[in-house]
């Protein structure tokens, strides 16, 4: 994941660095390891620079708010303590969480339980027959053989995403519980 970071200063000043400076955080270890980075390539983070900014992410739709009003340091330690540029599945979580949330509350959630954040939720595909035809057999319930042609999984399984606990989302269900 690459993140593109700025200064407001260089950008209200128009300055060499307003493009920002790319930053693959796989190469860093933690956010004190790229302040030094940074200040490397010219930023001077206790002067002009101090207040930065993303302005640019290869992360897609986890930015999809108005990315350059968080903390950099803010994002950059919440990236690495969710693990979500190591697991697959945590960076689709991800996404999904902050579309039906949004980015604030996933923010809060990494800060207050670090690599759990997520140990209350689940990602569903987008499929409503696979999804009601889980939900049912979870619950314990069946129905006879017979009869389990008649029963609508689809329709159980939008029964299911008005309940609060459940949001359809671009490509997936997620259940927050």
């Amino acid at each position: 994941m690459t993140l593109t970071i700025s200064s407001w200063n260089a950008i209200t000043t128009d300055n060499y660095k307003a493009s920002g400076l790319d930053v693959n955080l796989a190469d860093f270890n933690c956010w004190e390891d790229i302040q030094t980075y940074l200040e490397k390539k010219g930023f001077d983070l206790e002067g002009d620079d101090e207040e930065l900014c993303i302005i640019d992410t290869t992360f897609g739709a986890l930015f999809d708010e108005d990315i350059e009003r968080f903390n950099v340091g803010r994002v950059v330690k919440a990236i690495y303590d969710s693990n979500v540029m190591t697991e697959y599945y945590l960076e689709r979580l991800t996404k999904a969480f902050c579309q039906a949330q949004n980015f604030e509350e996933w923010l809060e959630r990494v800060e207050k339980y670090g690599e759990a954040w997520c140990d209350d939720m689940r990602l569903w595909p987008k499929d409503y027959e696979d999804f009601g035809r889980e939900h049912f057999d979870e619950a314990e319930d069946s129905l006879p053989d017979h009869l389990e042609h008649y029963f609508d999984y689809t329709r159980y399984a939008e029964d299911l995403l008005t309940n609060g606990q459940f949001y359809e989302v671009e490509d997936y269900i997620i259940e927050i519980w």
